[in-house]
């Protein structure tokens, strides 16, 4: 026995999703990952429990970050202004800052040991800053936001530069 949902739709049977029967319902068809099907037990029914259509949500707020992350509309820059500066409105060079997440390394390390260890390797304005967990959380090892000029690019995404086991990935400003 086929259970009938709202308005007379019929939702399928416990029997043809074991068999892989396709229903006429729209629910199970659905392919978006929004729509889920739940078993309800019914008595009367024996066949097995009939299904209902359960709806999950997202919020407003995570449909659009989830689109900016995909189309990576965040972090490209739309426009470049090209008009003359005036007296009070005028924009501010960009300074050339390449900025990384550093991470494994030995948790005694502190900024000032970094710091000197890079601009020992050749690199120029140096910036180390000890990165903490927001919650409290206390981990095994040190990460660090490094930060130096444009000009030390070579070296700074040279692996060979870097105590082995290092981790380096591009910081992303939010």
């Amino acid at each position: 026995m086929a259970a009938s949902g709202v308005a007379g739709q019929h939702l399928g049977t416990w029997a043809d999703t074991v068999n892989k029967q396709p229903s006429s319902s729209p629910a199970a068809a659905a392919t978006d990952g929004t729509t889920a099907i739940a078993a309800v037990s019914d008595p009367g029914d024996d066949d097995g429990p009939p299904f209902q259509t359960v709806v999950r949500r997202k919020s407003p707020q995570r449909r659009r970050q989830q689109q900016q992350s995909s189309s990576g509309t965040s972090t490209q820059v739309r426009l470049r202004g090209t008009k003359a500066a005036t007296d009070k409105v005028r924009a501010v060079p960009r300074t050339g800052v390449l900025a990384a997440f550093v991470g494994r390394l030995h948790k005694d390390t502190t900024a000032e040991n970094l710091t000197t260890y890079l601009t020992a390797e050749g690199m120029r304005g140096i910036v180390c800053r000890k990165l903490t967990c927001k919650n409290g959380r206390v981990f095994d090892t040190a990460a660090f936001y490094v930060a130096c000029c444009r000009d030390s690019a070579d070296l700074f995404y040279d692996e060979q530069r870097w105590p082995e086991g290092v981790e380096l990935r591009d910081w992303v400003y939010k």
